[in-house]
């Protein structure tokens, strides 16, 4: 087994902190349609100090290993529809509905891969 230690971080590693997780929870969007896990940000705030702890761990064991959970890697796609015949399948565009805490994921990931490509990128430019 190869070791593994959470206290050595690289210094160009993102910031899996429970605080930093707990902040960005508060950030995440109400009311909005669950994905593949059925979990929505109501459910999770409630319980943000015990869960900010465990996602943290979850979030830096995924990066260090490089490893996406296979939940997070997929998405539920929904019809939207645009404007005009409902009957006409041309009046729909797709979404996709993914996990909530993939997306959570993401905005912990987000400040260092923005570091990279610059300024032209922002939460919402991504789906979040």
């Amino acid at each position: 087994m190869v070791p593994f230690d959470l206290d050595s971080q690289d210094p160009g590693m993102p910031s899996f902190t429970a605080d930093s997780v707990g902040s960005l929870m508060r950030r995440l969007p109400l009311r909005k349609a669950p994905g593949p896990d059925h979990l929505r940000t109501e459910m999770l705030l409630p319980i943000k100090s015990v869960l900010a702890p465990l996602l943290s761990l979850l979030f830096s064991i995924c990066y260090q290993w490089s490893y996406t959970p296979s939940l997070w890697r997929q998405a539920q796609v929904v019809p939207i529809h645009k404007k005009g015949d409902p009957t006409s399948p041309g009046n729909y565009r797709p979404i996709s509905l993914t996990s909530i805490v993939r997306k959570l994921f993401e905005m912990c990931l987000f400040p260092s891969v923005e570091d990279c490509i610059g300024d032209g990128c922002t939460f919402d430019a991504v789906g979040l």
